[in-house]
């Protein structure tokens, strides 16, 4: 299989005529040998990975691969980035974290992967902290978490989040069961944050899957 994606990245990127970046390359070199559960990690690369970059990465995932972890933290991807990335994680499934923290993704892009994840019955982690996600994209996550039973651990610290997508967020929270880990630190209008932990307390009193929670500031 990683040949396969091997051949399919270099065809990608001949198609989109861009240098196969060695990171990808490395990744495929680790993987050989194995069935599955490789990571694919291409963060903090320099140069940092632009929209072209994924969109070709993910052009020959859809090929086939084996990759367990897609890792793209702490690099320039946006709005292109997310829609690639959705359109391939509503059909896959051997992807089962995929790391987008530190990134210029917008809520546009975070509806986006929240709309592909609602069918995926394979990711387990997503990180999207450090984007903006704001207030559509929170409640797109709101929606995620009311129909995913598969995700297990959520990222979302300093994503602009605020008062309303914690209180929706909380509120679902009350009949999932596959949250273990849910972190949301540095929201947005702090001095607005009263009401949150009296949300978060009673949602506790009733959930038995949650274990890790942050909520600091």
């Amino acid at each position: 299989m990683t040949s396969t994606f091997r051949d399919a990245y270099a065809a990608a990127c001949e198609e989109s005529q861009t240098r196969p970046l060695a990171h990808v390359l490395e990744a495929c070199e680790a993987a050989a040998g194995l069935e599955s559960g490789a990571p694919l990690r291409c963060t903090g690369a320099t140069p940092r990975l632009l929209d072209l970059d994924v969109q070709t990465i993910v052009r020959a995932l859809a090929s086939g691969h084996s990759f367990a972890v897609l890792d793209f933290s702490h690099n320039h991807l946006g709005l292109d980035s997310a829609k690639a990335l959705a359109s391939l994680l509503a059909e896959d499934k051997t992807v089962k974290m995929l790391d987008l923290t530190g990134n210029d993704i917008d809520e546009h892009g975070v509806v986006l992967l929240c709309r592909a994840l609602r069918s995926n019955r394979t990711l387990t982690e997503l990180r999207l902290g450090g984007n903006s996600v704001r207030h559509e994209g929170g409640m797109a996550v709101a929606q995620l978490l009311q129909e995913n039973d598969t995700l297990a651990h959520l990222h979302l610290p300093n994503a602009m989040l605020d008062t309303e997508n914690l209180v929706a967020i909380s509120t679902v929270l009350h009949g999932n069961t596959s949250i273990v880990t849910l972190d949301v630190q540095r929201p947005l209008n702090l001095s607005l944050m009263e009401a949150v932990p009296d949300h978060f307390s009673r949602m506790l009193g009733v959930n038995r899957t949650l274990c890790d929670l942050d909520l600091s500031k």
